[in-house]
């Protein structure tokens, strides 16, 4: 199974599938492309899950349906960095991303095993956490020297190597609740840790998210979400 590279541009032109530039954005020299091409023999369109300023170039992840690769931009063209079928994963999905001593991580789920995926410039890795498989790795955080991964089993795992699968460990698991483990971010010397049930249709009025602050040895309720709502995403302006 393979995949073309996007059409190269000199402007930042977002495209659909149908090859039509449809939308031209002020982003400098990033050109970010969603949907530039439909898997083939499915309904479904490639999706961009993130974008990383990694050694002086963008990488992004494009997957759909079990289909994952990573794709890089030096400025001028893309070239395909990693691809995962090529290395065995029929069943992948990478989400977030994050940049730590010079090592370029990526978390996500391996053949229904929650890992990591990291690149130090020259060669990927696949390190899976032990204890986390049947869940996915949705929130990645660097907090007090260590690299922290909320996965979807409501558990928290960090690891000061985390390329190395015996080092990571359970930090803390949250409390029972409806969410799901997922989005990680520093604020102000803590890390906080959001439920979130990952898909909109798994939202009702019944549902209870929470925000959660961990400081290295306590875990503490926050903030609790109003019935209905869910977060989707979360960030800190340092």
């Amino acid at each position: 199974m393979s995949f073309s590279a996007p059409p190269a541009e000199s402007d930042s032109t977002l495209w659909e599938d149908d090859g039509a530039a449809k939308l031209t954005v002020d982003m400098g020299l990033l050109q970010v492309l969603k949907e530039w091409r439909r898997f083939p023999g499915t309904s479904y369109g490639l999706e961009v899950h993130n974008l990383s300023n990694f050694l002086g170039k963008l990488y992004t992840v494009v997957s759909v349906a079990g289909f994952c690769q990573i794709w890089m931009f030096n400025g001028t063209a893309w070239s395909l960095a990693w691809d995962a079928q090529a290395n065995g994963y029929t069943n992948i999905a990478l989400w977030p991303s994050k940049i730590w001593n010079g090592i370029l991580y990526w978390g996500g789920v391996f053949d229904n095993k929650a890992g990591i995926l990291s690149y130090n410039g020259v060669a990927f890795t696949v390190t899976l956490i032990p204890g986390a498989a049947g869940s996915e790795i949705q929130g990645l955080a660097v907090f007090q020297n260590k690299l922290y991964a909320a996965s979807t089993n409501r558990s928290v795992y960090s690891s000061a190597t985390p390329t190395v699968a015996s080092s990571w460990a359970a930090a803390f698991t949250l409390t029972a609740g409806n969410g799901l483990c997922g989005l990680a971010v520093v604020y102000n010397a803590k890390l906080y840790i959001a439920e979130t049930t990952g898909l909109p249709a798994l939202v009702d009025a019944t549902t209870v998210g929470r925000i959660f602050s961990w400081d290295g040895t306590t875990l503490t309720a926050v903030y609790t979400i109003p019935d209905g709502l869910a977060v989707q995403d979360c960030a800190a302006v340092l």
